[in-house]
């Protein structure tokens, strides 16, 4: 099959096109990340430390045992808009902690330090939930749990015309912990740290360019016009 030289151009430029467009979504960002805990929320008997700062813990130590907290350090970032990238580390020690001496949740507010787009910092809130499970036999049964929500925040800024928000996953664990996407769990009295990956996504392109989906399509349709073509002259 051969198609005109006249249609190859057009779906050579029609590609080129797409693929100029589809780099439009990719936005060039950098900067450095940091973040703190608040507003804790629990029973009438919580007992928790080091609210607005990056350093938090919850209930009263039993046995000798240190209370539960949560560290976050941040880091430097250069990356796209549309990708995965690393915004920090977050330590958990699990505590043996008095009943109702816990924090059931905690709020944690992730602030972006923009170098690109320049001299922007937005702060994007994060309600952790923190299950404390009753300790059993079963070491892996009775890990405490901090649970990351499952969707974007509500929280997003707008910048040269570009609207931008934060979307949080967990990544790699390393200590005494395991983790989903969304979930960072740790043994009872053991310690662990996770990489926290973020992807920050942008709305704002210009209307007026179609999706590369729809240039896709076109080329697909100039496809199916040269095949017609061909076989309305064999036929003739």
């Amino acid at each position: 099959m051969r198609m005109s030289s006249k249609l190859s151009g057009m779906f050579a430029v029609l590609v080129i096109y797409g693929l100029n467009i589809a780099s439009v979504h990719a936005i060039p960002i950098s900067g450095t990340t940091s973040g703190i805990f608040s507003n804790p929320a629990g029973p009438g008997g919580m007992v928790v430390s080091g609210v607005g700062t990056s350093s938090f813990t919850w209930g009263s130590g039993f046995d000798g045992s240190p209370p539960s907290s949560l560290d976050f350090s941040g880091t430097s970032f250069a990356t796209n808009t549309g990708t995965f990238f690393d915004i920090g580390e977050i330590s958990y020690f699990n505590g043996t902690i008095a009943l109702d001496s816990e924090a059931s949740s905690v709020d944690f507010d992730v602030t972006l330090n923009f170098t690109t787009p320049g001299g922007i910092s937005e702060t994007f809130t994060y309600l952790l939930s923190l299950v404390n499970t009753p300790n059993t036999s079963d070491a892996v049964a009775s890990a405490d749990i901090v649970q990351f929500p499952g969707a974007l925040p509500t929280a997003s800024f707008t910048a040269n015309g570009t609207t931008y928000s934060l979307g949080l996953e967990v990544g790699v664990v390393s200590g005494s912990g395991f983790s989903s996407q969304t979930t960072f769990s740790v043994l009872e009295g053991s310690s662990a740290t996770a990489t926290l990956r973020g992807i920050v996504t942008s709305q704002g392109v210009p209307q007026a360019l179609p999706e590369p989906s729809t240039i896709a399509l076109i080329g697909l349709g100039l496809l199916g016009m040269s095949l017609v073509r061909k076989r309305v002259k064999v036929k003739a």
